[in-house]
């Protein structure tokens, strides 16, 4: 009996050897890169979120004050040896001056935080960048949807549309700031986006093509996860996202013809397609930290609510 399986074992073996591949195989391999791309892009979104908190709770006060709208993170793709890809720059410098490298994993006694799981690598300057986004109000109220809720009513009382919310500044000098609006009582969001690599762009349309957009579809909905083109006078968003302010408006007028006890449904929460409204992802907003255009063929993108 046992020579029995033994020869079974054997044949099988053999056997194996003559089947053909996986008709899915070149697609499975392809599927799997872009997940790679996807993971270590959001690990980069993770190391900004958390160089920002310790920013905001004043554990670098002695370089940075306070975050401000507008302040651009990213990982200074110039420095060489053991601090390239493991650094990331805190840029506000056209307003306050300030623009601090900090290090993630240790490079020397000085100069040095092993706060990065060993292995990872960031994305340089030239392919990915993170901002900070301070609103007034709501990121879903827009000129023709604003009035009568309570959520779009702004700092002055009145009803209307979302802008970057106004920082504190002397009033004998309007140019330097002495405060922040990036706190609890404004709407504070951190936003990444990264270059399409031009292996996943189609040759024909020029969009980021379906073996990139599958692998987001595997993701989970609250990664927030997706890619972002320019089309018909706004961004356009295609992912997998769980978002308050995609459904702010939709859950809003549920509510009006529903009971408090009668919960707004998951599945309504949960997006394939969003528009980005125009009053705070303007034309421009998707540049580096030289002013150049980052996402005229598309870029992956995430959204966070920080405060």
């Amino acid at each position: 009996m046992y020579l029995l399986m033994l020869l079974a074992t054997y044949m099988s073996a053999i056997y194996g050897y003559n089947l053909s591949a996986r008709p899915d195989y070149d697609r499975d391999i392809v599927r799997k890169k872009a997940m790679a791309v996807l993971t270590r892009f959001i690990a980069h979104h993770s190391e900004v979120t958390r160089l920002v908190s310790k920013i905001n709770k004043g554990d670098y006060s002695d370089d940075i004050l306070f975050i401000l709208p507008g302040d651009m993170i990213y990982s200074d793709s110039s420095i060489s040896g053991k601090g390239k890809d493991v650094n990331l720059v805190y840029d506000q410098d056209e307003r306050t001056g300030v623009e601090k490298t900090f290090y993630l994993r240790k490079t020397s006694d000085s100069e040095s935080a092993n706060i990065m799981q060993m292995g990872k690598r960031l994305y340089g300057d030239d392919e990915m960048i993170s901002k900070i986004v301070c609103l007034d109000r709501d990121m879903s109220c827009t000129d023709d949807n604003s009035e009568g809720y309570e959520f779009c009513q702004g700092p002055d009382g009145e009803f209307g549309k979302v802008e970057t919310c106004n920082v504190a500044t002397d009033p004998s000098d309007p140019g330097q700031i002495v405060g922040t609006c990036c706190n609890s009582s404004n709407e504070v969001f951190i936003v990444s986006y990264k270059k399409v690599d031009a292996q996943w762009l189609g040759k024909i349309t020029g969009e980021v093509g379906i073996d990139f957009t599958n692998a987001i579809k595997e993701r989970e909905f609250y990664n927030n996860v997706g890619v972002i083109s320019w089309k018909n006078g706004s961004w356009q968003f295609r992912g997998r996202m769980r978002f308050l302010p995609s459904y702010r408006h939709a859950e809003a007028e549920w509510y009006k013809t529903h009971a408090l006890d009668d919960y707004f449904p998951s599945t309504m929460k949960e997006k394939t397609a969003w528009t980005l409204p125009n009053e705070v992802f303007k034309r421009e907003f998707f540049r580096d930290k030289d002013g150049n255009d980052m996402c005229n063929k598309g870029c992956i993108f995430t959204i966070k609510q920080f405060l």
